[in-house]
């Protein structure tokens, strides 16, 4: 069996949220990370270690700082990061970065790192991301000021993990884009964007689907979406708008952007009529395949899968039809597999899907659920 065909469920954890505490909330973002037997679920401003074998607890890290879903995390490998930030001391709302270094072949010991690097408390939100590689910490934090009263602006930093030094900084001010603020009620006015390779992409809510980075105020190219992801120098975009929490996270849709034959036709089981999700040239813009899809409601970029997910129902007569996961290699665009998941029937921003080498790992809600090859 290749590589990427998660068809076999090998494990699957039950998560009791009262151990996370008074965590606060970071649904829509990357809430699930999984390597060989270790499992690591987020809530807010809390993560716990799992041990996929027993399902149980086997360690927690918390963070002291108050914006909940801004803590920023990423798995290399069998390296786990957490970006977090401490007060500075003196007047004024300052803040350091703070960066812990779990191996998730050992998650209990931990090494704390301080980083030289002091942001502004309007500067620190959850619109960032911290990525790793070559050795390097990449940071990017997507601003538009306190409470979102600001201009939008893009800052990027590259820094050393030998040495801790800062190597490289950039950063875009004014930009001309629409960032609304943490309310979840204007999220889904935000415009779709995306951060690859230390580069700001986006495409406005409203318009032409038009791409654009903060190099220039006239967009790269049209592609005439309003959703996308990129990886593999390649752009994945849908027609309709998505719900976005955060760079890393998936896209949200309330409906899906490829729309059922109809109901009764997915209750009897009848094949869905299938869209396509568009997939583009990343340096010239050109259109370079379609992938066709059954109707979805998630969409995001991990490693170097692509992967959708839609919701199950339960039917008239008692049955079930699961929901679906589907996952393609974003460097070679083939279809690897296509997963049938009991009990995932509910659209829920309580979901979320990391994928290491051989596993496969979805979270929804208060369950986890590992597939393997």
């Amino acid at each position: 069996m290749q590589k990427g065909d998660f068809n076999n469920l090998i494990g699957s954890i039950k998560i009791d949220y009262s151990q996370f505490g008074d965590s606060g909330f970071s649904d829509g973002h990357r809430n699930i990370f999984v390597y060989e037997n270790t499992i690591v679920v987020r809530k807010g401003k809390c993560f716990v270690f799992y041990d996929l074998n027993s399902g149980k607890g086997i360690n927690q890290f918390k963070s002291n700082f108050f914006g909940y879903d801004d803590i920023k995390a990423f798995r290399e490998k069998h390296m786990f990061y957490i970006l977090d930030y401490e007060k500075v001391d003196g007047p004024g709302n300052r803040y350091k970065s703070v960066l812990y270094i779990f191996d998730l072949n050992n998650p209990y010991k931990m090494k704390k790192q301080e980083l030289d690097l002091i942001w502004n408390e309007g500067d620190v939100n959850a619109f960032g991301n911290i990525t790793i590689e070559d050795n390097k910490l990449f940071i990017n934090e997507i601003s538009n000021g306190f409470l979102g009263t600001g201009d939008v602006s893009y800052y990027s930093y590259s820094i050393n993990l030998n040495n801790l030094s800062i190597i490289s900084s950039k950063s875009y001010r004014k930009i001309n884009m629409k960032l609304k603020d943490l309310r979840a009620f204007s999220r889904n006015e935000n415009d779709c964007f995306s951060i690859y390779r230390q580069q700001l992409y986006y495409i406005p809510s409203y318009g032409a689907g038009e791409l654009f980075n903060p190099k220039s105020f006239y967009p790269m190219f049209k592609i005439g979406m309003k959703s996308f992801k990129i990886a593999s120098d390649k752009i994945f975009a849908v027609p309709l708008k998505g719900n976005q929490r955060n760079v890393d996270g998936g896209l949200y849709f309330g409906s899906s952007p490829f729309p059922l034959r109809n109901i009764y036709s997915f209750l009897k089981n009848e094949k869905d009529k299938e869209g396509e999700i568009a997939v583009f040239d990343l340096n010239t813009g050109n259109k370079i395949a379609d992938l066709p899809t059954p109707p979805f409601y998630f969409m995001n970029v991990v490693d170097r899968y692509l992967v959708t997910a839609r919701v199950g129902l339960k039917r008239e007569d008692g049955t079930e039809k699961p929901g679906e996961i589907s996952i393609w290699d974003t460097d070679t665009l083939e279809k690897l597999s296509t997963i049938q998941v009991p009990g995932l029937f509910d659209w829920s921003y309580e979901f979320d899907i990391d994928v290491s080498d051989d596993k496969m790992a979805i979270l929804y809600k208060d369950q986890v659920f590992v597939y393997g090859s």
